[in-house]
């Protein structure tokens, strides 16, 4: 799963590559994990997403594609539900919180 961030693979897909089935899959994904496999999968995506938006300076349409997402509006919906603001939000924070540093 982490090494497929910008092209997520499907549940069928992670079944598969891990010779079981879908619903044990799931099942063991809960057991385990405490979570579905989609949620799982999203908190990878979002805190890649996050990472890049903190550690560099890539655009938001690169940071979407890296982390999976067909369009920003949606990686902003999703980041917003997640953590309570949208990846600008936290790119002008960051920003603002580095200046103060450069000034102290």
């Amino acid at each position: 799963m982490q090494t497929h961030i910008s092209d997520p693979l499907s549940c069928e897909q992670i079944a598969k590559l891990s010779n079981i089935g879908e619903r044990q899959l799931s099942r063991l994904f809960q057991r385990h994990l405490g979570k579905k496999i989609v949620a799982f999968y999203s908190e990878i995506r979002m805190s890649h997403a996050h990472n890049l938006i903190e550690q560099t300076s890539m655009t938001m349409v690169e940071i979407s594609v890296s982390a999976g997402y067909d369009s920003v509006a949606y990686l902003s919906q999703k980041f917003k539900a997640h953590f309570g603001y949208t990846p600008a939000q936290f790119r002008k924070n960051q920003s603002d919180l580095k200046m103060i540093e450069d000034c102290t």
